[in-house]
């Protein structure tokens, strides 16, 4: 079984809202294949955000999650 091979942050995973790109921080727990954004600040309620998965993510198959 293949898990995450590539480092995981802010540039192959990122939030947008209506002022852009969201700054903050990505992890990723190797042990539950676990990988969490943190926003610097909190966000705005009843705000639509969008989550982007980038190039070089793949699920556990080795199939791609992102887009070019």
């Amino acid at each position: 079984m293949k898990w995450l091979e590539i480092t995981i942050t802010t540039a192959n995973l990122k939030l947008a809202g209506p002022g852009g790109d969201v700054t903050g921080t990505v992890s990723y727990d190797a042990g539950t294949h676990v990988a969490t954004f943190a926003p610097a600040a909190s966000l705005v309620s009843l705000t639509q955000y969008t989550f982007t998965v980038g190039v070089g993510v793949t699920d556990q198959a080795g199939n791609p999650l992102g887009t070019a």
